[in-house]
């Protein structure tokens, strides 16, 4: 999630991308324009939610795959795994609804609260 969240911002003040090569239209011109260049919005909008609703379909896939294994755990660690995962699948939700997508969304307390 965090690296959907912060796509943007990791590339302007980093230069760092985490975004898996492969899964870029482009590599090396992606790669020279969000870790050389640090100028993602050159991309477009579109191009950066494709990437990051890429990565969050891909976090979701690996939740629903890690589901049976968190059932194996130990039943006192199951409930706080599993409500992190809620907790985060929350946040996706604010993050995807934010009128700043693809930027990292400016939060509200009471709406972060209300996702725990």
């Amino acid at each position: 999630m965090n690296i959907a969240r912060d796509l943007v911002r990791d590339s302007e003040t980093w230069g760092r991308c985490y975004f898996p090569t492969e899964c870029m239209d482009n590599e090396k011109e992606d790669i020279k324009i969000l870790c050389q260049e640090k100028t993602p919005r050159s991309m477009g909008d579109k191009k950066l939610q494709k990437y990051a609703q890429m990565m969050i379909k891909l976090a979701d896939k690996h939740q629903l795959e890690s589901i049976d294994a968190i059932n194996r755990l130990p039943r006192e660690i199951r409930g706080p795994i599993l409500a992190s995962i809620e907790i985060y699948r929350g946040l996706i939700n604010i993050i995807q609804s934010s009128p700043t997508f693809p930027n990292k969304p400016n939060t509200p307390t009471q709406d972060r609260k209300s996702v725990v």
